[in-house]
């Protein structure tokens, strides 16, 4: 009868689909592990430096499983027009490896969302993930008012904490962000926009020696774009 009929095509539509689960090849597994925005603070509770309304590095960490991934990441976010901003860079891990890689954002309003695409070389998603303030997987950025301070090394005198004793000196009114070696520093010029001041330190001169091409030439062009640069002696 009917009904004998459909649950019999039924039973063979479903070995069907076994069958063709067993004999697919499993897809390339890829990971968004982290996403952090701005110049990071070597310790935790000071995050988040960054300016809502300008340009600002981001680390992504990725972590590929046995079969590595090659294709596409992309970062986005809603800048100051309510109008999508989003920055794509060409990725690729090899089998088991874990990297760092560094696109750029521009939030344009306060508490806001980061989305993370991993898309592969047939242009299908493999991995996404949303880091949004709210929830507090990500940090709010500073309003354009802030000072926002980076320094490479260990400059005396740049304690936040001790800033906000001095009269006229508000805690809220600056950030400072403290990388440990010029590696963190952003290979565009546009990644220094919210920056005030640069602060690089000579305690290690091997540090700014060693210092890699295309983040000394984006120095040069964000320092003959005004940014303001700071040299310890």
């Amino acid at each position: 009868n009917f009904v004998s009929r459909t649950r019999a095509a039924a039973f063979c539509f479903a070995l069907f689909l076994i069958a063709g689960l067993w004999t697919t090849p499993a897809a390339a597994q890829i990971h968004i592990e982290d996403v952090r925005v701005g110049f990071r603070y070597p310790t935790a509770g000071n995050e988040g430096n960054y300016k809502n309304g300008d340009w600002a590095p981001v680390r992504v960490r990725l972590r590929a499983e046995k079969d590595g991934f090659s294709g596409a990441l992309e970062l986005s976010t809603t800048d100051s027009d309510d109008v999508e901003a989003v920055f794509q860079r060409r990725v690729s891990l090899a089998p088991n490896e874990t990297i760092d890689v560094t696109p750029f954002a521009k939030p344009g309003k306060q508490m806001p969302e980061f989305h993370v695409r991993l898309i592969d070389e047939s242009g299908k998603t493999r991995d996404r993930d949303n880091y949004d303030t709210s929830s507090g997987r990500a940090w709010d950025g500073a309003l354009q008012s802030t000072t926002l301070i980076v320094a490479v090394g260990r400059p005396a005198g740049l304690d936040a904490e001790q800033f906000a004793k001095r009269p006229g000196y508000p805690r809220e009114s600056f950030r400072i962000a403290q990388l440990e070696s010029t590696r963190e520093l952003p290979a565009r010029w546009f990644g220094y926009e919210a920056v005030d001041h640069l602060v690089l330190c000579l305690d290690i001169p091997e540090q700014l020696e060693g210092m890699d091409i295309t983040a000394r030439t984006a120095v040069e062009a964000w320092v003959r774009h005004g940014g303001h640069l700071v040299v310890s002696v």
